[in-house]
């Protein structure tokens, strides 16, 4: 079973495109102007084989950032997703990681053991034209579905 499949619960449900995720402006600079391709974001539950994930390996990584401007300012297309604990991630993904080891260590407040899921990204595009968006985006994103991409106002994934 491959958990990064594009799960639905039924056919009604809209396909999954792409994802937001609110980042502050430092760490969308290390994304987008020094290209750090690994994404990590902590899940509110760890992946089990029998998780019924909706993200999955293809779709668009829009980078939103949060604050001020509320604008997505870039995207990637994500090629893997991992899941890694803190120690595998510091020995595997240190240099192109989108943190800074002191901001890993403060992010996983002592959740060292949890799996943080990684997105290995390629693709790594800066718009020339940030897209603003009305849509409050919250730490834990937004999906970007068949159903809101034109409301949203972003590109299907070609």
């Amino acid at each position: 079973m491959n958990l990064y499949n594009n799960y639905r619960e039924n056919e009604d449900e809209p396909k999954v495109l792409g994802v937001i995720y609110a980042l502050p402006r430092n760490v969308l600079n290390r994304i987008l102007n020094k290209k750090k391709s690994i994404f990590v974001k902590y899940m509110p539950f760890e992946p089990t084989k029998k998780s019924k994930i909706k993200l999955h390996e293809g779709i668009k990584l829009y980078l939103y950032e949060t604050k001020a401007n509320k604008e997505i300012l870039g995207e990637a297309i994500v090629d893997k997703i991992l899941f890694y604990n803190f120690q595998e991630i510091i020995s595997r993904c240190d240099d192109q990681l989108m943190l800074t080891n002191k901001e890993l260590k403060d992010y996983c407040r002592n959740r060292y053991e949890k799996k943080a899921m990684l997105f290995m990204l390629k693709n790594i595009q800066k718009y020339n034209q940030p897209i603003k968006i009305d849509t409050n985006i919250t730490m834990g994103g937004l999906y970007v579905t068949e159903d809101n991409i034109t409301k949203l106002n972003l590109q299907v994934v070609s």
